[in-house]
């Protein structure tokens, strides 16, 4: 028999890629199958057992299996004694699971998700059965568009999944946040603030936001339902003043605030709530706002006054730039056109591309985030303390998690045999919670030191991910230039890392090709 080694189907079977191949449809399996090396995607349907080829033979190679109905339940088996995701089986019982299998060369790596879930279409979060068309609630005043499904193969417009953001709950009567100065702040003439929470109570009495020792800044829900934004001078000369021209946030109920300034330029103060522009310059001198006063405080005065009464989402304060929030762009920096949250960075570094100021916020759900809300995540180092029992949220507001992608240049560490290269790679986060998916791609020059001996090449992340076993992290690498050199990326459990794997069958220096997936922290 000859073999074509150059070949599409050859070097498809050995995990070289090829600049062309021809199209393979997925595979319709409505009965008991074995699944050939070819089989790219497999749709499943029915009471039927979908058995892997040996994994020993199909190193590095990839197979997806979907399961296309309801009421039955679908078995994935190995061959021999080999392992899927651990187990001798896996089965998939609800409409539109898919399972993703990868052989590490010995057994079959598993990765499981809910296809309805990943695009955003279910009613109850994380979980329940899919609405093909309908509203959702986003908070206690927004609604947005249910994705459709059409069917099996067919999704139709689909959008970003949801999270939930939760926060700190303000009793109205007691508690706040107050603390040092803002550490990294200068007196000057612009600001940035956006604020989401959600106001317990109507209007009736004055709310503080954000404050500043001696009334230097002062950021307040007034009693009729305005909103305004007010800075001195050192010298306590009131020479900013800015507030909605009606009474957009008079009723209880979830809001988006946004403010903006340059004092150096008339007529550039902004106040958008909920995405609609509603201000009036009571008060605009170009002069210096007194930023480095002794205290701040979220929530009620710095004396503890004007308590809030609701819960603060997340607050996002520069002192270094005034956003032009006249331009629709620069807001979907912070919501989309329906009001909702959208990732902002984990130090909200994204809408100016470098760190605010002061950023506080947390992912709802998150075991830490409830501590470390408090804490300034922008470019001040400090903390600010509660005053009184400050309690989570109960309350969720629904948020994109908008996916990113990016350049970063790992830190490769070179483990065992070889040294090498660091080069620029790229990668993809396909969202902003914790659980998403990283995937990883880029370019290393090795150089292994002894033939016929592992080879271990640590790899440092975009994002931290808990590795707690190797599968949790898949992937592979290939020399272009060595026939045959390959290797395996697996998890690094003790340095949080990904490792590239292989046996050295070259002591030349080579470009090697990589890509992997890894679970998000």
């Amino acid at each position: 028999m000859t073999i074509n080694v150059g070949g599409w189907a050859n070097k498809d079977l050995l995990g070289i890629g090829t600049e062309w191949t021809p199209t393979r449809n997925p595979r319709v399996c409505t009965a008991s199958v074995n699944v050939n090396p070819l089989d790219d995607m497999l749709l499943c349907s029915g009471a039927i057992t979908i058995t892997l080829e040996t994994a020993v033979h199909s190193d590095g190679r990839w197979h997806t299996i979907v399961k296309t109905d309801t009421g039955t339940t679908t078995t994935i088996a190995c061959t021999g004694s080999e392992t899927v995701g651990g187990a001798s089986t896996k089965t998939l019982t609800t409409q539109y699971t898919v399972l993703l299998v990868k052989s590490d060369g010995t057994n079959w790596v598993a990765f499981q998700t809910d296809l309805a879930t990943a695009v955003g279409i279910l009613t109850t979060a994380n979980g329940g059965t899919g609405n093909t068309t309908g509203t959702a609630t986003i908070n206690a005043n927004l609604t947005g568009p249910v994705t459709s499904v059409g069917n099996a193969t067919t999704i139709v417009a689909p959008t970003y999944p949801l999270m939930d953001y939760g926060g700190l709950n303000f009793n109205g009567t007691t508690t706040y946040l107050d603390g040092n100065a803002l550490t990294g702040i200068a007196d000057g003439k612009k600001g940035t603030l956006v604020v989401y929470l959600r106001f317990a109570n109507a209007a009736s009495a004055a709310e503080r936001i954000f404050a500043s020792s001696g009334g230097a800044i002062d950021f307040v829900r007034l009693s009729t339902g305005n909103i305004s934004f007010a800075a001195e001078n050192a010298a306590g000369t009131v020479i900013l003043n800015i507030a909605t021209s009606g009474t957009p946030c008079a009723s209880a109920g979830t809001y988006c605030i946004m403010v903006s300034y340059n004092l150096a330029s008339p007529g550039s103060g902004r106040i958008y709530v909920n995405d609609v522009s509603n201000y009036v310059e009571t008060t605009f001198t170009n002069d210096t706002i007194d930023y480095t006063v002794a205290e701040y405080s979220l929530g009620a005065t710095v004396a503890g006054a004007d308590f809030f009464a609701g819960d603060m989402v997340y607050f996002w304060f520069d002192d270094k730039d005034n956003l032009e929030f006249n331009t629709e762009s620069i807001r979907r920096r912070f919501i989309d056109s329906n009001v909702v949250p959208v990732f902002m960075g984990s130090s909200g570094e994204l809408p100016m591309t470098t760190m605010p100021l002061s950023f506080n916020a947390y992912a709802h759900g998150s075991t830490a985030g409830r501590a470390k809300w408090p804490r300034e995540r922008g470019r001040s180092t400090g903390i600010y303390v509660e005053n009184g029992a400050i309690s989570s949220s109960a309350q969720t507001i629904k948020g994109q998690q908008a996916p990113i992608s990016g350049f970063y240049t790992p830190t490769f560490t070179n483990v065992a045999n070889l040294t090498s290269t660091a080069v620029l790679c790229q990668y993809f986060r396909d969202s902003s919670h914790a659980g998403g998916i990283q995937i990883v791609s880029g370019k290393v020059n090795v150089d292994p030191t002894l033939t016929a001996t592992s080879t271990q090449l640590g790899i440092s992340l975009p994002f931290a991910s808990a590795i707690t076993a190797s599968a949790n992290c898949a992937g592979t690498a290939a020399a272009p230039g060595i026939a045959g050199q390959v290797a395996a990326i697996l998890g690094d459990v003790t340095n949080a890392r990904a490792q590239m794997q292989w046996i050295s069958a070259d002591v030349t220096a080579q470009d090697m090709y990589f890509q992997f997936m890894v679970k998000t922290l």
